[in-house]
Formats: structure tokens, C-alpha cells, sequence
């Protein structure tokens, strides 16, 4: 019997692992935990804290969707906003992008229009380095060593922002140099920081992502916009 669950758990994940997309884009379902620290002076000291989880999922067909799953502002650590999420997706078979409004508990549809609507690659295939893929980010990073986020073994850049401060960005070779954790920090008069960010993958799962993640909420109304 431990035989048989052991041969199922290599099968699954050997399934996981061929499971790409037309384009050789591993298929994955990624959660990422957003955190923003905004510092303002106008007139006052005043500051910001959103928090966010979102969903990234990439499925065999070419079709992926970006699901807003919570979200929250606070200001002076009193809660102010909460919102009930939404979801962008594009479907490969109907070539079309869906919109999903829970607030307005709402769905739009219209066609691919900018060039990351539609599938892309992060990288070059057998780009082990990211180099192909932090070049998307711009030619001021530099490399900066290896790393782990989420289980998955990362390559970690940093480059210097022109304002002031730095952005550290950490590309997954093993998925197509998907950016699995990146954080910024802008300063000004190179001291005083004005904005701190951090989206960093919780947990990232191979292979065909859920149905319900792709699935279009019932009595929701059709809008255009």
C-alpha cells in the first residue's frame, strides 16, 4: 500500500511538473501576500498601511487569471476600507479578457487589447540566471545571490531607484523567472522613506490550477465597462 501512494505522489508530481502551457509556461497557482507602508507630509504627518492577498493561476490552455482575494486600508493603524475583491482573467479559448466586479457584483468582457493581455514569456527558455527576466524590470539591477520563497528556489536582483532608495526583485527560474517576492523602498534626500512595499509568494502549488478559480459567479450582471 506505501508502494502505491508513493508511485501516485511521484506520478502527481511529474504530472505537475509537464503541465505547461502552449508556450512552455509552467502551469502554478501562486498566493501572494501585498503589504504597503505610504509616509506623506503635506501640511501634516500623515501615513498608510494596504494590505492584500491576491491569487496568480496559469493553466494548461494559456488561460490565467489575477484575483483580488482581500484587501484592506488603514490610517494611523484605525481600519478604513475593506473591499470584496475582484478578478481579471483572460481565456485562451474565446481569446477574450473577463472582469469580474464583486463590489458592483458585476462581469465585463472585452477583447485583448495590450500586449500582456494575452500569455507572455518572463524569460528566455534555459535562462538560469533571470537575466532575461529582470531585464523587464530594467538595466540598473544587479545580481545579488540565490534565495528560497515559498519552497521554491529564487534568484534575488537589486538596483537603486532613481528617486532614491531600492527595489530587490526575486525571479523563480523553475517558473519561467515569475517574480515570487519583491520589495521597495523609496527615500527622499536619501534618508526619510516615503513608501515601503512587499508582495511576497505565501504558497505555490504546480500543476493545473482549480476550476472554480476560472469560474464565473451566478446573477451577477453583464456591464460594459
Amino acid at each position: 500500500m506505501a508502494r502505491l501512494l508513493l508511485a501516485g505522489a511521484i506520478a502527481l508530481a511529474v504530472w505537475g511538473a509537464d503541465c505547461r502551457t502552449p508556450l512552455g509556461i509552467p502551469c502554478s497557482t501562486i498566493r501572494f501576500a501585498q503589504s504597503q507602508w505610504q509616509f506623506t507630509r503635506e501640511g501634516g504627518l500623515d501615513f498608510s498601511h494596504y494590505t492584500g492577498v491576491t491569487i496568480s493561476a496559469v493553466r494548461s490552455d494559456g488561460s490565467f487569471v489575477e484575483i483580488a482575494d482581500r484587501q484592506e486600508m488603514s490610517r494611523w493603524f484605525k481600519r478604513e476600507a475593506g473591499t470584496a475583491g475582484s478578478a481579471s482573467m483572460y481565456l485562451a479559448p474565446d481569446d477574450v479578457v473577463v472582469r469580474v466586479d464583486h463590489q458592483r457584483k458585476s462581469i465585463s468582457r472585452r477583447a485583448p487589447l495590450l500586449w500582456n493581455d494575452r500569455p507572455y514569456r518572463y524569460s528566455t527558455p534555459g535562462d538560469r540566471t533571470c537575466l532575461s527576466g529582470i531585464r523587464r524590470w530594467g538595466a540598473h539591477f544587479f545580481l545579488r545571490g540565490t534565495d528560497t520563497v515559498a519552497g521554491v528556489p529564487v534568484i534575488r536582483w537589486s538596483g537603486a531607484n532613481p528617486g532614491g532608495g531600492y527595489t530587490e526583485v526575486y525571479l523563480a527560474p523553475s517558473l519561467d523567472c515569475r517574480p515570487l517576492k519583491t520589495h521597495t523602498v523609496h527615500r527622499r534626500f536619501g534618508i526619510l522613506p516615503t513608501s515601503i512595499s512587499t508582495t511576497k509568494a505565501i504558497s505555490v502549488e504546480r500543476g493545473e490550477p482549480k476550476p472554480e478559480l476560472f469560474a464565473l459567479p451566478a446573477g451577477y450582471r453583464e456591464s460594459k465597462e
